[in-house]
């Protein structure tokens, strides 16, 4: 029996076999060189007049923690325990409110960092010292205005940081 018109045989429900072409080669590019970033410009100097200024350190503390924290974290971590609490000439006092740390910040290599960083910022060449129980003048402040947080440090307590409170709250 021939298929009829109706009936299709297997062979003829296969779709037919269509060889593709040979994928082309792809062209051969030199190595791409990455854009380099060009290098940062050196920020105006926030110091003017040759006068250094706690207002100004404290201006930049932030953007010097956050260099920091490109080439070290653990320094920029202590750092958030540090406070700038004075500025003697060319030497900025940074108060470290957490005792233990003072060991660790006081090496060379993180002392360096950090008047790099702090020159870099304020444009112009500071020198750190660090300070350990001194109180920054917020601190103070504080105190002196609360009875209660004065007791506090008479019996042994220690105020590693003042928050501002919103009215009402």
């Amino acid at each position: 029996p021939q298929p009829t018109a109706k009936q299709e045989s297997v062979a003829e429900r296969q779709p037919e076999y269509t060889p593709r072409p040979e994928p082309k080669p792809r062209p051969v590019h030199a190595p791409v060189e990455p854009q380099r970033e060009p290098p940062p410009s050196r920020p105006e100097p926030v110091v003017t007049g040759g006068e250094l200024s706690l207002d100004a350190v404290k201006n930049v503390w932030a953007s010097v923690r956050a260099a920091i924290h490109k080439v070290n974290v653990p320094l920029a971590a202590m750092l958030e325990h540090c406070l700038p609490a004075r500025v003697e000439g060319d030497k900025v006092v940074v108060n470290v409110l957490i005792k233990p740390l003072m060991k660790k910040l006081e090496s060379k290599e993180y002392t360096s960092l950090l008047e790099s960083a702090l020159g870099n910022a304020l444009g112009t060449q500071v020198h750190v010292r660090l300070t350990s129980g001194e109180q920054a003048p917020e601190i103070r402040r504080a105190v002196e205005q609360d009875r209660l947080l004065e007791e506090a440090i008479k019996m042994g307590g220690e105020i590693i940081k003042i928050e501002e409170s919103e009215e009402g709250s």
